[in-house]
This record gives C-alpha cells, structure tokens and sequence, in this order.
C-alpha cells in the first residue's frame, strides 16, 4: 500500500509512472486520492494528482503551516489547503500579540533552538511583507509609507541587580551562531537614556538591548502571509488560475469527525481553541492564561512623544511602538481563564489598564501622558515548564484520538501544533515549516524529538 510519503516521491520525479499506476494496487480510497484526486480526462491526458489538506486555526501557527504545505507542490502534484477559522484572519490571540520579535528570554538567555527559530522568522517575515506590498500596489498603486515591521530594536530594562547580573553572563555567554544574534549586547544606563528619553534607569545599571529585534503589526502581517498562500503558485506550476491554492472558511468546527474523510491530513493549530474540541478537551497538557492588553495614542499637543527611532521595551509590562503616536501596552495575566472573546468589559477593562500603566510607570514615568484608546484580550495556551524551557506541543494525535473519534482513521491523519504561547511570534515560523513536512512525508522523524516529549509523557500518567 502507498503512503503519502511514497505517493509524494512518485509525484516529484516519476509523474508518467505516477500517471499509469494501476488502479487495482490501490485498495485504500485515500491512497487513490493521493495519487489522482481528480482523473479528468482532457485530450486523453490525466490531470496531475492533488492532496488536500485541512488547517484549523488562522493564527500565526496555522498560516505558516499553510504556506510551507504549498511549498510541496511541483510540476506532479499539486497540493491545496482550507483553513477553517469562523472569525477570519489573526481574529484570536495571535491579532492582539505586542508582536515583539526576539530569541530570548527575560533574562538574555537564548530559547530553546533560537537560533533556527529566529531565521525561519525572518524569512517568513520578508515573504509576508513582500506580499503586503504587493497587496498595496493593486489597490491603492504605491506602497505605504506605515511599515509591516518596525526594526528599532528592543529594550530590556533591569527590575533589580540581579537582572544586570544575569543580562551580563548571557551576554558574555553568547557564542558561536548565537554569538550577538538579534544584535543583543549589554548597555548602560546612560546610553538607554539617549535611546529612549524618560526611561528610568541609573546611569551605572546595565540593560539588555537587541539592536536587531523587530516590532510587527500581527495582524497586517498574517493579512498578507495569508494573501501569500492565496496567490503562491510555485515556477513551473500549471496550477489552474481559477482554483486559488488556499481556502479560507470562516465555519465553526466543534467536532474532528464532520473532517473526517474530507481531507487527507488535518492539522490542528487553534491555540487555546484547541479545548472547544469535542475530543480534545482536557486531553492536552496545556497551560491556559487571559491577557488584556491596552492601545494607548498620544493626544494632539503633547510633548512627551515616544521616540520614533526608539526600541520598544520588553519588561514584566511590555510596551510595543507602533509608530511615533500609538503604543500597545501589555499584558495582563487571569491564569486558567479560557474565554477567547477579544472583548473586555468595561469594569475589567479598566482594571488591566489601570494596573498595566502602573507598572509601565515604575520603568517609563512618561506613559501616563498617553491616553488610552481600547482594550482588547487573548489566551495564551502554553506548553508545561521543562528543563529546555515551555517546548511547543508538535506531533501526530491519532493515539491521543482514536478512542474518542467517531471513525478509525487512517493513521498519521491528525497532527498538531500548539501550546507556543506568548513565543508564537518566534516558533510559529520554523515548526510550521517541520511540520509540513512531517505532514506531508507523513514521517515525525522530520520533527525535534523534544516536541514529541509531551505525548510520551502522557502516555506514562495514563
């Protein structure tokens, strides 16, 4: 019996082979689907085989598994993707993300497989915002003079003598192709001062600068890295112009089984929506946690205007630069609350902006000169605490489901990639991209074993 892996290989340097394969070797439905979904026949020749794939959840996960799916598509096989998400693009936790992109942690330390985390990033990055300026100059003919991303850099600031003790030794620790990553290095007080006018900081504390880290628009940047797939048609590809390579439908999916059958994997990326699923719920060892985070715009008049060329500043409260007149400050922490409205009520929404603008006060007494514009909330859902640090929850789930699925799937069939937490912005990118390819090659040998460990985990408690 052929499996996707094997149907994929055909399908890139035997496509006449592939084309004559004999329909009696193949006694599984799904596998004819992955050879010849569609045996149109047009001047006596067979349409090239297609594979389908479901994602569920807009996010930063589930469109950067959406874009590398696609990058399987070539001359013998084309490869199409729907991603379901009822409320639309970056519409959860993702679109109310600072959108501050580094490879540390709060102490300077790199994260866990920053470094090839942090190029993915980029990489994905400059493909989005490649597209966003191609989106600008269809409809409007010129780019805008707002950017996608803002490099201006990020800003830590020490809360005690021990923060500049532990900026120091990662700093000096740094080595290697981690060596200066992110352009992070230790400066004092003074210069931090010059960087960002009003920040209080002593001239002889040391805080922890990244020159290169990045400030993004989350939700301009999934906008366009969606339009990305909508439009990807890979060089030498006949993809047909009139079926656009990927789907979004805004559906409200509550249970795994109405895919069933439907697609040929089905890849589970809706964060802390992951709970709302029939057979998920409770089943994954995730950390849930509510975030409010305030928009603040400078009033007409005022003097005290955050420095455009300014880093933003990372801190227990963090301040996101999106422009010379508006910040986003964030966030608040309601630990096991799960409701995923972006919607605050009043009373709760002036309790989080009243406790965030206290502790941005204590680091940078000019925020209570801005005035606050909204408020808006996500839940972050984490993966447990390990000695590498929150790893992402990546793999195959069948074993996890099939107790509870309607139907015996054939096996891998579901996937998932989950619990990054307030790392999304880091992660999403590079193990979006190893998951489309175990995914594809139906192979998790393709994956970190570390994101693996969670599922090996749960199967000795069980």
């Amino acid at each position: 019996m052929l499996t996707i892996a094997s149907s994929f290989q055909l399908s890139c340097g035997l496509s006449k082979q592939l084309l004559n394969f004999p329909l009696s070797a193949i006694p599984h439905r799904r596998n004819l689907k992955f050879l010849l979904a569609t045996r149109r026949v047009h001047s006596a020749l067979f349409s090239k085989p297609s594979v389908r794939y479901a994602i569920l959840g807009a996010g930063f996960a589930g469109l950067s598994v959406a874009w590398h799916l696609l990058q399987f598509s070539n001359e013998a096989l084309e490869i199409s993707v729907d991603v379901f998400d009822e409320k639309g693009i970056g519409a959860g936790a993702s679109g109310v993300s600072g959108g501050l992109l580094h490879p540390y942690t709060p102490k300077g330390k790199l994260v866990w497989n920053g470094v090839e985390a942090w190029k993915a990033a980029l990489e994905l990055l400059n493909i989005a915002d490649a597209a966003d300026k191609d989106i600008e100059i269809q409809t409007v003919g010129q780019v805008s003079a707002k950017p996608m991303f803002w490099q201006k850099g990020i800003l830590r600031p020490p809360a005690s003598q021990k923060h500049c003790a532990d900026f120091r030794k990662f700093v000096k620790m740094s080595t290697g192709d981690h060596k200066n990553l992110a352009g992070l290095s230790c400066i004092d007080g003074t210069y931090a001062n010059t960087l960002l006018p009003g920040l209080a900081i002593n001239s002889h504390d040391c805080a922890l600068y990244m020159t290169e880290g990045l400030n993004i628009d989350p939700l301009r940047y999934m906008q366009a890295l969606w339009r990305a797939c909508e439009q990807y048609k890979k060089h030498g590809s006949i993809r047909d112009e009139s079926q656009p390579s990927a789907v979004l439908k805004k559906q409200h999916i509550s249970s795994l089984a109405c895919l069933e059958d439907e697609y040929d994997a089905v890849i589970i990326c809706l964060g802390a929506g992951v709970n709302k699923l029939e057979e998920l719920e409770g089943e994954l060892p995730l950390i849930y946690c509510r975030g409010v985070v305030t928009l603040l715009v400078l009033p007409p008049g005022k003097q005290e205007e955050f420095k455009y060329e300014g880093p933003s500043i990372l801190g227990d409260t963090w301040i996101a630069a999106q422009g010379p007149h508006n910040l986003i400050l964030g966030a608040t922490k309601d630990w096991d609350n799960c409701d995923t409205s972006v919607n605050v009520e009043a009373e709760a929404a002036a309790s989080a902006c009243h406790e965030l603008i206290s502790k941005a006060t204590t680091f940078y007494p000019p925020i209570t000169n801005w005035s606050i514009q909204g408020t808006r909330a996500g839940v972050r859902a984490m993966a447990p605490r390990t000695l590498l640090g929150k790893v992402p929850l990546v793999g195959c789930i069948d074993e996890v489901l099939n107790f509870r699925s309607s139907k015996k799937v054939q096996s891998p069939y579901y996937w998932i990639l989950g619990g990054l937490g307030s790392r999304g912005l880091i992660y999403h990118a590079w193990l979006g991209k190893k998951l489309a390819e175990a995914v594809v090659f139906q192979n998790e040998a393709c994956l970190p074993r570390e994101v693996l460990q969670w599922r090996t985990e749960k199967q000795n408690l069980s």
